[in-house]
C-alpha cells in the first residue's frame, strides 16, 4: 500500500511541475511557420523567427493568448529577415532580439513597447525604424530610434543608406552602443547638447574617419571608440572628467589631442596620459609608430593601456612602476617588452593574447604578477605562448613570487637569466684577455667572449672559462660577451666595451 501511496504522490507532483512550465511549440500551425514561441498562462513570447521569414508581421494573439514579448535573440543574424512589424501587444524587444539583420530595412515598432535590450538592432546597416505614434517611451527621427522626448540617441543602424550623419541639437545622450558595428559609417557630427557618450556607443565602427567630442561632454563609456580603425583625430575637450577603459584601443592610427586647459587629462604627440603625466592611459597610433618607450617620469601604464595594438612589435617600460590589467591585451604582434626594474607589479591579464610573445625577462624588482598575466587562451590547451621567462633574481625568489601569486611553475620554462659583466680588459702580445663577473650562467647557457671590427662582424670568439676568456687582437675594436641559449641562439647580455687597438 505505501509503495501505491508514494508512486501516485510523484505521479501528482509531476503533473503539477508541468502544468507550471510554458508550453513551447515550434511553428505547428501554418500560420506560424515562420517563428516559434512559449506560451504562458496569460501570455506568449517569441523565441525564434527564422531565416526565411522575409516580411514578417508579429501576431498579436497566438491561440488565444497576447503576445507581448520578443526574446532576447530571437532573430539574431537572420539574413532572410527584410521587414518586421511589431504589434501593439509587445511590451518588451530583448536584447540583440534583432542583432545583425543584414537584409532587415525596416522595423515598425508598436505603441506600447516599454523596453527595448541592449543591440535590439545592432549592426543591421540598412534599417529605417519606426514608432507608433502614441508610444509613451519612444520616438523616431528620419529612421534613427530615440527616448520620447529625444534627449537620448538609443539605435542608429542606417549607415549603409546614409553614411554621414548629423545628431540633432537637444539630445543629450548618444546611448549603449547606438552606433556599433555601423561599419559603413564615415563621420558623425555631435552637437553641444551632448554631456555623456555611452559604453560601446562607436564600437567597430570601421570605417568612421571624422567624430567630433563636443565642449560640454563630461564621459565617454568603456570601449565608446574601440575598433573605429579608420579614427585620426580625437580633440579632448576641457570638459572631460572621465574616459572609460579602451574607449580609444584598437584604433590604430589615432592621435589625441587634449585641450591645454583640462584639469584632467594631457597628451604627449598623440598619445593621451593623465594631467600631471604620471600615468600613461591610452596609445593607439599602433599604426603609425610600431615601437615606444614609455616616457620619463610616468610611473604607471594603466589598464587595457595598449590593448588591440594589433601592429605594435617592441615596448620599453622607461621607468615605470607598474603594469595595469590587460595592458597589452589582443597585441598580437608584441615580440620585444622591456620590463625595466622600476616595475613592481603586473596585473590580471597584462599580455592575454600575445601570440608572438615568446620569452621575456621580469626583472626581481616585481613583487607581483596578476592572474593570466601570460595566458595565450583561456583553454586548458593552450595556456600561455611563451616558451621561457627570465628571472633575474634567485631560484629563491622566484618561489616566492611565483607562490604568493598563485603562478603556474608547468606553464612555461623559467630561466634564471646571466648578469654578466666585463670587469677588466688587456691587450698584448696578440690577445685580448677579459676578466668577466657573472651569475646564473649555469641555468642560462655557455658564454662566449667574441671580438668584431668596425663593420660588426665577428672576427674571434673564444668560450668564457673560470671567468677568463682570450680572444686574438687582430682586426678587433670591440668586444662583448654572448650567451648561447637554446631558444635564441646568440644573445647580447652585456653593453659592448670598445677598445682601441695600435
Amino acid at each position: 500500500m505505501k509503495t501505491v501511496n508514494r508512486v501516485l504522490s510523484v505521479f501528482i507532483s509531476i503533473v503539477i511541475l508541468a502544468a507550471l512550465l510554458p508550453t513551447v511549440v515550434l511553428g505547428a500551425s501554418e500560420k506560424y511557420d515562420y517563428l516559434s514561441y512559449e506560451k504562458y498562462s496569460d501570455h506568449v513570447e517569441i523565441t525564434n523567427i527564422y531565416d526565411n521569414a522575409g516580411e514578417v508581421n508579429i501576431p498579436s494573439t497566438i491561440e488565444g493568448q497576447p503576445v507581448t514579448v520578443i526574446c532576447d535573440e530571437a532573430c539574431v543574424s537572420n539574413l532572410g529577415i527584410t521587414g518586421v512589424s511589431i504589434p501593439d501587444s509587445v511590451k518588451s524587444i530583448g536584447k540583440m532580439a534583432f542583432y545583425n539583420c543584414q537584409s532587415l530595412t525596416s522595423v515598425n515598432i508598436g505603441s506600447k513597447v516599454s523596453s527595448i535590450g541592449d543591440g535590439a538592432f545592432f549592426a543591421c546597416g540598412s534599417l529605417n525604424i519606426t514608432v507608433q505614434k502614441g508610444n509613451s517611451y519612444y520616438c523616431d527621427a528620419d529612421g534613427v530610434l530615440f527616448d520620447k522626448r529625444k534627449t537620448k540617441l538609443i539605435a542608429y543602424a542606417k549607415d549603409k543608406i546614409q553614411p554621414s550623419y548629423t545628431v540633432p541639437s537637444g539630445v543629450k545622450s548618444i546611448g549603449y552602443a547606438a552606433f556599433d558595428g555601423c561599419s559603413a559609417l564615415k563621420s558623425v557630427s555631435i552637437p553641444d547638447s551632448v554631456t555623456s557618450i555611452e559604453d560601446n556607443a562607436f564600437f567597430n565602427c570601421k570605417s568612421l574617419a571624422t567624430v567630433n567630442i563636443p565642449k560640454n561632454t563630461t564621459s565617454i563609456g568603456k570601449s565608446a571608440f574601440e575598433s573605429c580603425k579608420s579614427l585620426t583625430d580625437i580633440v579632448i575637450p576641457k570638459s572631460l572628467t572621465q574616459i572609460g577603459v579602451m574607449a580609444f584601443s584598437d584604433c590604430g592610427k589615432l592621435n589625441i589631442t587634449v585641450d591645454s586647459q583640462s584639469s584632467k587629462y594631457s597628451d604627449i604627440d598623440g598619445v593621451l596620459f593623465s594631467k600631471d603625466k604620471t600615468e600613461l592611459i591610452t596609445y593607439a597610433k599602433d599604426y603609425i609608430q610600431q615601437s615606444y618607450t614609455v616616457p620619463s617620469g610616468v610611473k604607471s601604464v594603466g589598464d587595457s593601456a595598449f590593448a588591440g595594438c594589433g601592429s605594435l612589435t617592441s615596448v620599453d617600460m622607461g621607468g615605470a612602476a607598474r603594469i595595469g590589467s590587460n595592458t597589452f591585451r589582443d597585441c598580437v604582434n608584441l615580440k620585444n617588452v622591456k620590463i625595466t626594474d622600476s616595475v613592481t607589479s603586473i596585473g590580471d591579464w597584462a599580455f592575454y593574447h600575445c601570440n608572438r610573445l615568446i620569452s621575456i625577462t621580469i626583472p626581481s624588482s616585481v613583487k607581483s604578477i596578476g592572474e593570466g598575466a601570460f595566458v595565450y587562451n583561456e583553454s586548458a590547451f593552450s595556456p600561455s605562448r611563451l616558451e621561457v621567462l627570465y628571472y633575474e633574481g634567485t631560484e629563491e625568489q622566484w618561489k616566492s613570487l611565483a607562490e604568493s601569486c598563485n603562478l603556474s611553475l608547468d606553464e612555461f620554462k623559467v630561466c634564471f637569466a646571466p648578469k654578466v659583466t666585463i670587469s677588466d680588459v688587456s691587450v698584448g702580445n696578440g690577445v685580448i684577455t677579459l676578466s668577466i663577473d657573472a651569475e646564473n650562467v649555469a641555468a642560462g647557457g655557455e658564454l662566449f667572449a667574441v671580438g668584431c671590427r668596425s663593420e660588426r662582424k665577428i672576427t674571434a670568439a673564444a668560450k668564457v672559462e673560470n671567468g677568463k676568456a682570450v680572444i686574438p687582437a687582430d682586426g678587433v675594436n670591440t668586444v662583448k660577451v654572448l650567451c648561447w641559449d637554446s631558444l635564441n641562439g646568440m644573445s647580447p647580455l652585456c653593453e659592448e666595451k670598445i677598445i682601441n687597438i695600435d
